[in-house]
């Protein structure tokens, strides 16, 4: 790894029933890239669910890097519901989120009519 940057991508659910394994993995990943990360990039386009488990893991990863020294940034959050889980909480305050804009009124519904045959 010669830029320092590694890209970690998550997909499906981030919670009690994934958080281990997921921790094992950025454990090993950490491991095996020592100290040369520069940047850690968690890519959580195919992310459909996060609860408060996923939560404590994405702050732990926070930490981590803090400690480590490098920059941690969560890019390409896509699913609604996780968005909404970032802005109910307030948690977006807290990480260096990539393409996320909090909406701070609902999204009107874009309705397309075409004529009936």
């Amino acid at each position: 790894m010669n830029s320092g940057i590694v890209i970690v991508e998550l997909a499906g659910r981030i919670d009690s029933s994934t958080i281990k394994l997921l921790r094992e993995q950025l454990e090993a990943i950490v491991s095996f890239n020592n100290h040369s990360i520069k940047t850690l990039i968690l890519d959580m386009q195919a992310v459909e669910f996060i609860d408060s488990n996923g939560l404590g893991f994405l702050i732990s990863t926070l930490k981590l890097s803090r400690g480590m020294k490098f920059d941690f940034i969560i890019r390409s959050i896509d699913n609604d519901q996780v968005k909404d889980f970032f802005v109910l909480t307030q948690t977006f305050k807290l990480f260096n989120i990539e393409q996320f804009q909090p909406q701070s009124t609902p999204e009107i519904p874009l309705i397309s009519l075409s004529p009936i045959a």
